[in-house]
């Protein structure tokens, strides 16, 4: 297993234990707007909101998580074109017609976002990095997976930016053991991890970087002090949730370049 902590030489089970290293903020970024195109992605066409950049330095395509498309998204998303990263936001729902939720996420065709993957790896013009966050981890880790056994050894695709991801399947029944998509175990492009420390997901966290690990991936991670999962987008937010989003797309760059 090759384990990276970008802060330090941290064992994986101390990872939210280690203090943040400053970063700026969203001051300064270049305005972006955002155009509507698609991607063939089987027997349908996956819409896109592209927010471009000049002369971008990498490809995001971004999958949206059970709570689909969202504004803090395109800030985001905004504010990288800033860092040369151009991102594609993608609207899977929209393209296989299926209501926004937790249960559509599993009823997403594997094979038809694999070949969005490569239509957008194929028309990107710089280096694709692959994104998404929450429970949207797993589509896109099964769909990242069935392209590379189509495309072994292909470098168009530099690997997985994956924000608080959760990689198992359903939420388990009191007393039993939680079933792991079978992706996070065969996954051995690199991956870079965003995890907050207040979500739930961070107690599970050692379990997914021991799963990642077995297939050879080499990951990295940055823990994120004070915040919840969805703390680029709550409508809730706290203000240490508020001044942590501002960070994310420094964050996400970053993770970007250790891709590449």
């Amino acid at each position: 297993m090759k384990f990276v902590d970008i802060l330090g030489d941290l064992p994986p089970r101390r990872i939210l234990k280690g203090a943040l290293i400053g970063l700026l903020g969203l001051l300064g970024a270049a305005p972006s707007h955002a155009l509507e195109r698609v991607l063939p992605a089987g027997d349908t066409e996956l819409p896109l909101s592209v927010v471009e950049a000049q002369h971008p330095r990498a490809i995001l395509l971004w999958l949206p998580s059970e709570h689909g498309v969202q504004d803090g998204q395109r800030r985001v998303a905004e504010a990288l074109a800033g860092h040369g990263i151009e991102t594609w936001l993608a609207d899977p729902f929209a393209a296989w017609m299926l209501p926004v939720g937790e249960s559509s996420l599993r009823e997403l065709p594997v094979d038809g976002l694999a070949q969005a993957i490569e239509s957008a790896a194929a028309g990107a013009g710089a280096p694709l990095v692959l994104a998404s966050h929450d429970r949207g981890s797993v589509p896109a880790l099964e769909a990242l997976r069935r392209w590379q056994q189509a495309h072994p050894g292909d470098a168009r695709v530099r690997g997985a930016l994956l924000v608080t991801p959760n990689l198992y399947l359903q939420t388990p029944e009191p007393g039993q053991p939680a079933r792991m998509t079978p992706a996070a175990r065969q996954t051995n492009l690199p991956l870079f991890l965003i995890q907050p420390e207040l979500s739930t997901t961070a107690l599970r966290l050692p379990a997914m970087l021991e799963a990642l690990g077995q297939g050879g991936a080499r990951i990295y991670w940055r823990g994120v002090t004070e915040a919840r999962d969805r703390f680029f987008f709550r409508p809730d937010a706290t203000a240490e949730e508020l001044a942590q989003a501002q960070r994310l797309p420094e964050w996400m760059a970053q993770g970007v370049e250790r891709l590449l």
